[in-house]
């Protein structure tokens, strides 16, 4: 009876089976190099070590954005694709090439009606209203690729700012749903929880913490706005072109293209 309990015990391991399958544990890394905000990468994992591969993997995606893809061409490429095709379908409302225009208004700033028709006739890239979500994309695609080979366990979630990806199914709950909290418009902590399907992503908009600065490209004039506007789609990129797309202007029809749920919070 030992001989076959053993024989058994090891017809497991060999075949990649083991009896003592380890409880994931939750962990939590922090990033502030990338877009001027603060990542945080938070799930679970086997071990530590196969988190610490993820939020690794996590990390150079970032990185490689964050540069504005010069080291990656490719990446670049497709990102100006992204945006030209998002620029056509959002009848004006989306533009990263006005960055010239953008710059006027940081800090505060309040140009001049001179200053902003010549900044307007300078072509000047400006990825801020869809890099954190282009990234999430290309983080996302890494550790999903890395779960898949084995090499990483990993289910949580990656936050840039308001920019959230969802992986994998949260432990202990029936629908594999994270949860995620919408910072309320008057910074009076969480005014509502949505839930994210594994996959799903999600990014809010609203001028509570840094003011003024989403610009109608159509009047070169700031957004004003009480309310903040969060986009759930199942693409990063989607939900921070739409999220910025959608607040200068909401169009049920522009979302329903591309499958996305629009939530407005006061």
């Amino acid at each position: 009876m030992k001989k076959l309990a053993f024989a058994v015990f090891i017809a497991f391991v060999l075949g990649g089976c083991s009896p003592f399958t380890p409880k994931p544990e939750k962990f939590t890394e922090t990033f502030y190099e990338f877009f001027d905000t603060v990542t945080v990468v938070s799930g679970y994992s086997d071990s530590y070590q196969q988190f610490s591969e993820a939020a690794h993997l996590v990390w150079s995606a970032l990185a490689l954005i964050h540069t504005g893809c010069l080291d990656s061409p490719e990446n670049l490429f497709e990102l100006l694709e992204l945006c030209e095709t998002y620029t056509a379908d959002s009848g004006g409302t989306f533009d990263v090439t006005l960055g010239a225009v953008y710059a006027l208004y940081k800090d505060g700033g309040e140009p001049t009606a001179e200053q902003l028709a010549e900044a307007s006739g300078v072509l000047r890239y400006d990825f801020g209203a869809i890099a954190k979500g282009y990234a999430l994309d290309k983080a996302a695609e890494q550790i999903e690729k890395s779960n898949l080979y084995g090499q990483t366990t990993f289910a949580g979630t990656i936050s840039i700012g308001g920019s959230v990806a969802a992986i994998g199914n949260k432990p202990g709950t029936a629908d594999g749903a994270w949860d995620i909290g919408i910072t309320s418009p008057s910074g009076d902590g969480i005014a509502q929880t949505i839930k994210l399907a594994p996959g799903q992503f999600c990014a809010t908009s609203g001028t509570y913490e840094r003011g003024n600065h989403i610009i109608d490209p159509r009047t070169l004039k700031p957004v004003i706005s009480e309310k903040s506007l969060t986009i759930v789609a199942n693409s990063g990129a989607v939900t921070d072109f739409l999220s910025t797309a959608l607040f200068v202007e909401n169009n049920a029809d522009l979302a329903e293209r591309y499958n996305a749920e629009t939530i407005w919070t006061d």
